[in-house]
């Protein structure tokens, strides 16, 4: 029985096979390659998916929902005339469609597939993404972040013989940057990073954006008009960053009554997503950072996804990386090739015997643990993450660690599970708690050894063992997002009212503390574990209120992490 693989995308969703010797991309039911991630109800309740659906969306906007990626793992509802869905039951829609074409065209029934997802999906999206394949009625073992995808068809291709490879993937909704290391068959990914809300439709919502403002238009456009202009918006995007040729495009919406016009030049659109294009540095930083690489090492640079059709996206990666830039594969289908290719080796297809693919951890997962009075962020004893096993560590893998109770006489732990790169527990996605029991101790700490396991299917084990007494407790990570209650809302909204502004003149050392929290999440190790300190140390200082002493420990900090952001990874 066939095991597929698809690209379950934020703008268009594909799928492949493995099929007489390499990757094919499967056809929809109008012979293309890609089905528009799109869902609508007709007016006699017919649930259309793909094309029909994304034509629905310009006459009947209210009554379509795209771009629901975006809100995986996330308990948000789309109302599609009576009738409420979450983005997984959606998504599940696009992947039977696919499953359907996938057995037409191969003639049999398929039951299992390999999905794609963002690299910098957390645990929840990742286990909305398998929950909607069993609603499709797949069997999802196995999910693949979109670059490494695409670099497992660029290997199998290619076989180059020994290099750094970065992918950088722009789809619809998302930017995933990967680097890799190809040598004698094996695929190495060192590191990955990424931005979950940047993607070709933010390009899109930026030409729109800026079309309301040079004609004036300050009122909220209906659902139908701002599908109009968001229409209008796409397809002048293709006319301005046309690889080949790019050219000027006449944007005509009719808001109420009027029919305003603009003329957006491949100039203007430049200036306007001049901010964007920014975002797309810091990933592949972050990245090249976190593999301990510079940009000239990189040997080749594979751009894929849709977005990366824009010659500006494609110019961006040009003024950095040069003549590696590689343009030659289809950048719509070559995750949904890669997929299909791990798919196959998923079922030690003897084809692939000689390629090796490695993955790692794509975000740090932590436990908490209380910081003591005195080497604190806060004046006051807290909680924060401390970290088993750092993103872009190689999996699987295996890490101990050893805790003790907070007090004497404590008779149980709960050990907080973590995903995320901030100091800061609450700031991070919580997978799970283990509540363990300890001997009541009035002599002395009781210690506990935590260990995380984490495979390459992202399956997340969780073990505590009690030193004294050699009982263990386990716990596998393996639950869908966690869903927010009406209480939960509101008590969120009554928090943000309660929130204080914060002083002008503490502006400055706030400005400093927020610079340190954010390089926290950007590093790993001991710059990282310096970059704690110095925060602590500096909370610590605030709190004495000296002037003389803040300024000086004020200055240390900023020349530290100037050190650190001037390091020169281009």
């Amino acid at each position: 029985m066939a095991v597929i693989g698809i690209d379950l995308g934020t703008t268009n969703s594909l799928a492949a096979i493995w099929k007489d010797g390499v990757a094919r991309i499967i056809p929809n039911a109008l012979g293309k390659s890609l089905t528009p991630s799109a869902v609508s109800i007709s007016d006699d309740g017919t649930v259309l998916v793909g094309q029909a659906a994304k034509e629905r969306f310009i006459t009947n906007p209210k009554d379509t929902a795209t771009c629901f990626k975006r809100t995986m793992g996330q308990k948000f509802y789309y109302q599609l005339k009576d009738k409420n869905f979450t983005s997984i039951e959606l998504s599940s829609l696009i992947l039977s469609n696919l499953k359907r074409d996938a057995e037409q065209f191969l003639g049999e029934s398929v039951t299992e597939a390999v999905i794609s997802v963002p690299a910098y999906f957390n645990q929840h999206q990742r286990k909305a993404t398998k929950e909607a394949g069993r609603l499709a009625g797949l069997n999802v073992e196995r999910l693949v972040s979109e670059p490494t995808a695409a670099a497992l068809c660029y290997g199998i291709n290619e076989k180059p013989d020994m290099n750094n490879a970065l992918v950088l993937d722009l789809g619809g909704g998302t930017f995933d940057v990967s680097v890799l290391e190809f040598f004698e068959g094996v695929i190495d990914v060192k590191a990955v990073s990424g931005d979950n809300h940047l993607g070709g439709e933010d390009f899109t919502h930026a030409i729109a954006a800026w079309f309301l403002i040079v004609n004036g238009i300050k009122n909220p456009l209906s659902a139908e008009e701002n599908a109009a202009l968001n229409k209008a918006s796409e397809i002048a995007k293709f006319s301005v960053c046309d690889r080949l040729s790019p050219h000027d495009a006449n944007i005509s919406v009719s808001v109420g009554e009027k029919m305003h016009t603009a003329l957006l030049t491949p100039a203007i659109f430049k200036e306007i997503v001049s901010d964007l294009l920014e975002r797309l540095k810091k990933p592949i930083k972050n990245a090249l950072s976190d593999a301990g690489l510079k940009s000239k090492e990189i040997d080749a640079v594979i751009l894929m996804g849709g977005a990366t059709r824009m010659n500006v996206v494609t110019e961006f990666a040009q003024s950095v990386f040069g003549e590696r830039v590689i343009t030659s594969y289809n950048p719509d289908e070559t995750v949904a090739l890669g997929a299909a290719v791990l798919a196959a080796l998923k079922e030690h297809n003897s084809e692939l015997k000689e390629t090796l693919l490695t993955d790692i951890c794509p975000f740090t997962l932590s436990t908490d643990s209380l910081v003591p009075d005195g080497n604190s962020l806060k004046s006051n004893p807290l909680l924060i993450c401390v970290p088993l096993i750092e993103r872009n560590t190689p999996v699987p893998v295996s890490i101990v660690r050893r805790f003790w109770t907070a007090s004497l006489s404590q008779t149980s732990v709960n050990i907080g599970v973590f995903q995320g790169e901030s100091l800061n527990p609450e700031e991070n996605v919580n997978l799970g708690n283990l509540e363990v029991a300890v001997p009541e101790n009035f002599r002395e700490h009781e210690a506990v050894d935590v260990r995380f396991t984490y495979d390459i299917n992202g399956l997340l084990e969780v073990e505590v063992t009690v030193v004294s007494t050699n009982f263990v407790k386990k716990m596998l990570i393996n639950q869908a997002g966690s869903d927010m209650t009406e209480e939960e809302i509101k008590d969120a909204q009554e928090k943000m009212n309660e929130l204080k502004i914060l002083p002008w003149e503490e502006e400055e050392n706030r400005a400093l503390l927020e610079r340190g929290m954010r390089l926290y999440e950007e590093t790993i190790g001991d710059v990282r574990e310096k970059v704690s300190l110095l925060v602590s140390q500096f909370e610590s200082v605030l709190g004495s209120q000296k002037p003389v002493q803040i300024r000086e420990m004020a200055e240390k900090l900023k020349e530290f992490f100037d050190s650190i952001e001037e390091d020169d990874i281009w």
